[in-house]
């Protein structure tokens, strides 16, 4: 594993936590009655090195497919400021 390769997974292992975070809110939000407005994949992360931002896409793509149905059944909505052709097409559901 090359030294760039290791920080790219470093990096995306800090990603990780935040989306175990993330979890932790969203499970809380509605009995918090709260509103919440997570800020992920910002323009910045595109000049990340390829790979990492390849890997980056790919957590924050298995993350919305697997709270997907928790997001729903709390009435929680998914909303993107950003364009949507950044996103793979079959994830632009």
């Amino acid at each position: 594993m090359g030294a760039g390769e290791a920080q790219a997974d470093a990096r995306v292992a800090g990603h990780r936590k935040g989306v175990e975070a993330l979890r932790g809110v969203i499970r809380a939000a509605p009995s918090a009655a709260c509103r919440t407005s997570p800020y992920c994949l910002q323009s910045e992360n595109w000049r990340r090195p390829q790979e990492e931002v390849t890997l980056l896409m790919e957590l924050f793509l298995r993350a919305l497919e697997n709270e997907v149905a928790r997001l729903h059944e709390n009435d929680i909505a998914f909303a993107s400021s950003a364009t949507c052709r950044v996103f793979p097409s079959a994830s632009r559901r």
